[in-house]
């Protein structure tokens, strides 16, 4: 099975750097064999870190990718899902670190050994990046559970197969730049038939959303061209002050939009909170009980009607 493993970034050369160091020393010689690790930076504008990320890429012999202006997360995860004709995708925001050398096993057994999968994600394990210790307040993943069926993907670190992402009517939805893009596309899978899962084990460790966290060059200035700005506004405003809905700099307010638009997409009646529970209420008839085969942490095959 070809492999690309494709990673996003914003002006975070060294969190790249140690992702791919993260990478090289928990995954196999015979496994790196399968393997094409291509970085795509999302239009950084500082000199310093392109320089750096060429320096680190170049050392881990990974293929780099530049945007020349900003396009945001999903048009990132386009490109690299683009960049080569491998069998199964795996997308990692730069935020991310691997942790045990079991981390790919597990996932190609997931996908040799089930049928009809749509995507499937790790399990996460939640890093403060100023202590490097697990953040408090976050819940531990319990590795000795089992798979758990999720329509909606991690969007730090998950995997699917080429023939998946090739059925998405436009692949990642660029209009939406900062929120609900994972969502979106883990829908259009399950109303597709898909059947999708979170891995029990082994976690990933996330380093608290800095892949596109500072992105200051998110900033919606122009209305989309499916959504007016005056019925954004008129959308908007029952709810938020005038003040947050102007276009300014500032992840709430990309959140918010991506928000609408995902909600007019689906027919959505709640615009403002929770539209994906309606979808999720929609979708739910079509799945039952499936016969699901995995590793666990004990490294037992093991398969049981999730």
């Amino acid at each position: 099975m070809k492999i690309i493993i494709g990673i996003a970034t914003y002006n975070g050369a060294e969190r790249v750097k140690l992702l791919l160091s993260s990478i090289d020393n928990y995954t196999s010689e015979e496994e790196k064999k399968n393997l094409f690790v291509v970085v795509c930076d999302d239009g950084t504008p500082y000199k310093e870190n392109n320089k750096k990320l060429d320096l680190i890429c170049s050392k881990y012999d990974v293929y780099r990718i530049y945007h020349k202006i900003n396009k945001g997360i999903s048009a990132t995860w386009n490109t690299l899902s683009q960049a080569t004709n491998s069998d199964l995708i795996i997308l990692l925001n730069d935020d991310i670190q691997i942790s045990h050398p079991f981390w790919l096993r597990n996932l190609i057994y997931f996908f040799e050994h089930n049928d009809n999968i749509g995507h499937v994600s790790y399990p996460i394990l939640q890093m403060d990046p100023r202590t490097g210790m697990p953040k408090i307040g976050y819940e531990i993943p319990n590795i000795n559970c089992l798979p758990q069926f999720s329509m909606t993907p991690g969007g730090q670190a998950f995997a699917f197969r080429r023939e998946v992402y090739n059925k998405l009517e436009m692949g990642f939805r660029e209009e939406l730049k900062s929120f609900y893009e994972e969502t979106f596309m883990g829908y259009e899978v399950s109303q597709s038939g898909y059947y999708s899962y979170i891995l029990s084990f082994p976690a990933l460790q996330h380093f608290s959303s800095q892949t596109f966290a500072q992105n200051e060059e998110l900033t919606f200035t122009v209305p989309d061209y499916n959504l007016s700005m005056e019925k954004y506004k008129e959308l908007l405003s029952p709810k938020f002050p005038p003040e947050k809905i102007e276009p300014k700099p500032g992840k709430a307010y990309r959140m918010e939009y991506s928000r609408v638009l995902f909600a007019l997409h689906w027919g959505c009646k709640d615009i403002f909170d929770q539209p994906q529970n309606e979808v999720e209420e929609r979708l739910k008839h079509k799945f039952f009980p499936k016969l699901i085969r995995w590793i666990d942490y004990n490294n037992n095959e093991r398969k049981l009607l999730i």
